[in-house]
């Protein structure tokens, strides 16, 4: 099944201005049921998670397409980043701050 049009975002807050940044992207999204590409999912799931190592979920998986991303930091220079095609801009999007809604 198809879910077209989503967002996501994430944002980290600190007492000091150089810590803060969010992130946005948009997206489409898909249900995958049973197949390979769903047990290559858990099997990634597991193998990062203990606790899915040890209770293996069954599924389903959602599978996200990123259309564009933006993002803000507030670094040196404190300017917007992205707001364009999806790209491996995780560095960029993050800032100098932990990503703690990114992994």
């Amino acid at each position: 099944m198809a879910i077209p049009g989503g967002e996501g975002g994430g944002d980290h807050c600190a007492v000091e201005w150089a810590g803060l940044w969010w992130g946005r992207v948009s997206d489409d999204a898909k249900v995958l049921g049973p197949g390979d590409e769903t047990e290559r999912a858990l099997d990634l799931l597991a193998a990062k998670y203990e606790q899915y190592r040890e209770n293996r979920p069954d599924g389903p998986v959602v599978r996200l397409a990123i259309r564009s991303w933006s993002g803000w930091y507030s670094g040196a220079s404190a300017k917007p980043v992205g707001n364009g095609p999806a790209q491996d801009t995780d560095a960029e999007l993050r800032g100098p701050g932990p990503a703690s809604s990114r992994s």
